[in-house]
């Protein structure tokens, strides 16, 4: 999934015309993605680290469009990449003005 209107990206890490965030270093790190399901829509989805599913979960919009947080803490060496991956899905994401589809990534710990 491509995450394309990048509010912060210190280092330059995320690449928002392929939707991959490319470690920079050593470290810790908390990756967060928060989807919106259309109505009467599911998405199955998961943060993964080199094609790697890290965590996943899914999330449908039932009588409204409703929304799910995804959260991984790992431990990564420079140039993972990481990325946010839509494993099956009965429709698009909600993405109107209200919805706040996001992927957001922090170093908690910088190893040596």
């Amino acid at each position: 999934m491509k995450f394309t209107n990048t509010v912060y990206n210190y280092g330059s890490g995320y690449d928002h015309s392929t939707g991959v965030f490319t470690a920079p270093v050593n470290g810790t790190y908390l990756f967060t993605t928060n989807l919106c399901a259309k109505v009467n829509n599911f998405i199955y989805y998961g943060i993964y680290v080199d094609s790697v599913p890290i965590t996943k979960s899914n999330v449908y919009g039932s009588h409204a469009y409703t929304c799910n947080t995804l959260d991984a803490i790992v431990v990564l060496n420079a140039t993972n990449k990481v990325w946010v991956q839509s494993t099956h899905s009965t429709g698009t994401i909600q993405t109107d003005l209200l919805s706040w589809n996001t992927f957001s990534g922090v170093l908690l710990n910088k190893s040596l």
